[in-house]
């Protein structure tokens, strides 16, 4: 109202829940000829630089990634669409959100979208002519754009990516499933997360939801490291190739590589006195282009000397490595500590990756219990923590999983994830 008395065009825009936490959001943005520029109007750390938070693909030190589906503007216009100008169909099989008619779509103005087609499965239940796209949070369901039914399929326009959705219909108030969910991937083709090619590989997991913030210390001790390969004559002081940035996800932070390095071994250098990670990964380039883990030896400086060096190279970013829990070490010494592995013969490596460490809140007096999406909640264990992490078999490569503490009440917290390669990828 301030801007507006002053005649500086200002709106409100929201995204009705979010795509990879829970709850949803709403804030200010000013508009200036065809451009918009958001901010958050209460105080806060940086949140004048909303556009590049929501753009689905940066990430914020402190906060980690924000995912949005579709970002809406309130209007005082009227911008009817969809099932709320079709005549057969009821009122109460029409989401809340899609029954407000002042607001309307401006998602491409944050970030860019994939119109995403959908086969049903199943019958389509009967007078039913629309289909909803769902979003997860607060062990819910959530609308966030509707798409009209041809034969069995439906199209759903400017969607969010880096998202896993799940389509339903909507009939009396309540989500009826449609067909499996899936991930937009941020290239916008889908990863279809049908919960069916089951493996022996184990689940190895340490969280029921990410955590950013917490976990800055873990990321400070990474940051400004330094990543070598050794050359043909062992110069490791001529070969440092890397040094990394001051922020990274928590997470697996892979880093390329254009013209490839060769060499007989490959080390990351810590720089404090303080050795702590998830995982060091080196990768090469297959004949198809695709990166590839290389195994080699496992290697550490002489102060490392510990059979808990193997955690930061298991494949398994729930398990850490932190030197200040082996018993000999201490925060003393000149030489710098580091980690790496040696091959047996020269490699080629195109990508390098490394996880922080992640403490786990899995604990032993708590019970926690696995879920995987098979048109709807199935459980499959229930575990109780060990060492802050929880190991379950049988992965399935496809699924998509959700971890609860079964202690906690129904309105709870816990975000759903896929499982690849060791990794618990949250949305």
């Amino acid at each position: 109202m301030l801007f507006a008395s002053l005649g500086i065009a200002c709106a409100i825009d929201f995204v009705p829940a979010w795509g990879n936490r829970n709850a949803s959001h709403s804030w200010n943005v000013i508009i200036d000829r065809d451009t918009s520029y958001a901010f958050e109007p209460f105080w806060d750390t940086d949140r004048w630089k909303y556009k590049r938070l929501y753009n689905n693909t940066s990430w914020d030190a402190r906060w980690g990634k924000f995912r949005l589906p579709k970002v809406f503007r309130h209007t005082y216009s009227s911008h009817p669409d969809g099932p709320l100008l079709d005549s057969k169909v009821d009122p109460h099989d029409i989401p809340a959100l899609f029954r407000n008619y002042k607001k309307k779509d401006v998602s491409n103005e944050y970030f860019e979208t994939s119109n995403v087609k959908v086969d049903l499965t199943g019958s389509i239940p009967k007078e039913t002519y629309y289909c909803y796209l769902c979003v997860f949070g607060y062990q819910q369901w959530h609308p966030v754009q509707w798409g009209r039914i041809e034969g069995n399929k439906v199209v759903f326009s400017n969607m969010g990516r880096d998202i896993v959705y799940l389509p339903c219909y909507y009939k009396a108030g309540k989500l009826i499933y449609a067909a499996s969910p899936f991930l937009l991937k941020t290239d916008g083709t889908i990863q279809m997360l049908k919960g069916q090619e089951i493996t022996n590989k184990p689940l190895v997991v340490n969280r029921i939801l990410p955590k950013s913030g917490e976990f800055q210390s873990f990321v400070d001790r990474l940051a400004r490291g330094n990543f070598f390969v050794e050359d043909e004559n062992g110069g490791m002081n001529t070969s440092m190739v890397l040094e990394l940035p001051d922020s990274l996800q928590m997470g697996n932070n892979i880093f390329h590589f254009s013209d490839g390095i060769i060499g007989n071994s490959a080390r990351f250098v810590f720089p404090q006195m303080v050795a702590s990670v998830a995982e060091i990964e080196f990768y090469t380039k297959g004949a198809n282009g695709v990166l590839e883990k290389i195994h080699g030896v496992v290697e550490a400086s002489e102060a490392l000397n510990s059979d808990d060096v193997l955690k930061a190279f298991d494949g398994y970013t729930a398990t850490s490595f932190n030197s200040l829990e082996i018993p000999s070490h201490s925060r003393g010494g000149s030489s710098p500590l580091w980690l790496g592995l040696s091959f047996d013969e020269k490699v080629r490596i195109d990508a390098f990756a490394i996880c922080p460490e992640l403490i786990g809140n899995l604990h032993e007096v708590e019970m926690f219990e696995l879920f995987i999406w098979r048109n709807g909640w199935q459980s499959l264990d229930a575990k109780c923590g060990q060492n802050r992490e929880a190991v379950f078999s049988k992965v399935v490569e496809d699924g998509l999983y959700l971890l609860k503490n079964k202690s906690w009440n129904e309105r709870s917290a816990e975000r759903i994830f896929i499982y690849e390669d060791g990794e618990q990828k949250w949305y």
